[in-house]
């Protein structure tokens, strides 16, 4: 063969050669890309899997966050990290995403909907409520997160109009959702139909038999109910799957207590670490569980706690009354009767406060007085929630991120502590006004 032919041989040769190449580059070019698509999926219905089924907002949230710059993230994850930061209960994160956000040009129900949620939860549903049919669209399967807020905060301000409204307007949209049943049964505790209560809980039970919250809810009522027998059976339930949880152990401890096994009940109060740096209202569950269980010294240190903490909180000047007076100190005993009494009798001022929220709910001087007085008299958890409510609508209020500080240190929790601090500094750096606007 000629040097002529070879050369001519070897042209469609290479030419085959290189056609292959390219169609591998192509090939392994589609491969990345279906492999890029496929992982942006799979994060995303993870996060979203962790956020609304497994109740693991933080680990869907950084999850998001460590995948959002190689992912290119979508419009939607900004979105699920402001759910999950709201699901958190991370207010800081929460207002940050949402600034974020609403600089993106995103709807303003995809940028502000969770934190509406958050709102309304505490009580202040005017945005949630203005804007439902809007939430309802972009929460699809998951609406019934925003049916839950607003009955949440329509039951914290006595709103059983509203609430029973909108359960009706639930059922029409989503048929027979075991959440449904789940807050109907809450609804009916708070106008104490209790038979109602449990049947409604019962049947969210059967249509979603993982339902923790079911089942701590059902718990607590059939013991209150006088059944420690049925109640036992939803305790022990609870007991294999959140042992940790401080509801679910104090719970359990009066259950045994009402089936009188004293023993038995202080025995599981005292696998609990670290109590006294539990926030009050779990601490408070705990020294009163310690009373019942005829455990007074210990319930006499968790109440010296809570003293020290809130001093002039009715609950807690009710439990050192009770510690007295078991303890025969008659004297001391009726010395904080005195003193709960002269807290309680704040509830009218506070109430009448919250009936003209109602017609006043963008008025953050209003709510901000409503939860310094609910913090300091009534409940220091519930206070709190309104405060941070005000922080959320009015940033730039140093006095209410003064009173969040305070509150904060009280409960131990450094870390919400540090955060208002610096608003704090930085607020009283540039001598802003200290008061929201009503």
């Amino acid at each position: 063969m000629s040097t002529n032919q070879q050369s001519d041989n070897a042209v469609p040769a290479a030419g085959r050669t290189l056609r292959l190449g390219g169609l591998g580059l192509v090939l392994v070019a589609g491969i990345l890309v279906a492999a890029w698509f496929g992982m942006r999926i799979w994060v995303e219905r993870e996060a979203e899997r962790d956020i609304f089924e497994r109740g693991q907002p933080k680990t869907a949230l950084s999850n998001l966050t460590r995948w959002e710059s190689i992912l290119l993230a979508p419009e939607r994850w900004h979105w699920l990290k402001a759910e999950a930061a709201r699901q958190a209960n991370d207010l800081a994160r929460l207002k940050r995403l949402t600034d974020e956000s609403a600089i993106s040009g995103l709807p303003i129900e995809q940028v502000s909907g969770p934190k509406w949620l958050m709102e309304a939860s505490s009580g202040a549903t005017q945005n949630a409520k203005s804007n439902l049919a809007k939430l309802l669209l972009l929460y699809g399967p998951h609406r019934s997160e925003v049916f839950g807020a607003l009955m949440q905060g329509y039951l914290i301000r006595g709103g059983k109009a509203e609430a029973t409204q909108l359960l009706k307007l639930w059922k029409e949209e989503s048929g027979d959702a075991a959440e449904y049943h789940f807050w109907d049964g809450v609804a009916a505790i708070n106008n104490y139909e209790l038979g109602r209560a449990a049947d409604a809980l019962r049947k969210a039970i059967e249509l979603k038999p993982d339902y923790q919250k079911a089942h701590l809810e059902l718990g607590e009522l059939l013991l209150e109910q006088g059944q420690p027998d049925a109640a036992r059976e939803e305790f022990e339930w609870l007991m294999e799957r959140t042992p940790d949880q401080i509801r679910v152990v104090t719970g359990f401890a009066k259950t045994l207590l009402n089936l009188g096994l004293a023993e038995e009940a202080a025995a599981e109060l005292d696998k609990l670490q670290n109590i006294e740096k539990l926030p009050a209202t779990e601490l408070s569950l705990i020294a009163d569980t310690n009373l019942q269980a005829g455990n007074v010294d210990a319930a006499a240190k968790q109440i010296k706690v809570l003293l020290t903490r809130w001093p002039d909180a009715s609950g807690i000047l009710d439990l050192a009354r009770q510690y007295e007076a078991k303890v025969k100190n008659i004297e001391k005993s009726e010395e904080y009767a005195k003193k709960a009494d002269a807290s309680q009798a704040r509830r009218p001022e506070i109430d009448q406060m919250l009936a003209r929220l109602n017609s006043e709910p963008n008025n953050q001087v209003l709510r901000r007085q409503i939860g310094e007085l609910m913090m300091t008299y009534l409940d220091p958890a519930a206070g709190a929630g309104y405060l941070e409510v005000v922080a959320m609508a009015t940033p730039t209020d140093l006095k209410v991120h003064q009173l969040l500080l305070e509150y904060f240190k009280r409960e131990n929790n450094r870390e919400r502590a540090l955060i208002h601090e610096q608003f704090v500094n930085e607020l009283s750096s540039r001598q802003l006004p200290p008061t929201a606007s009503p």
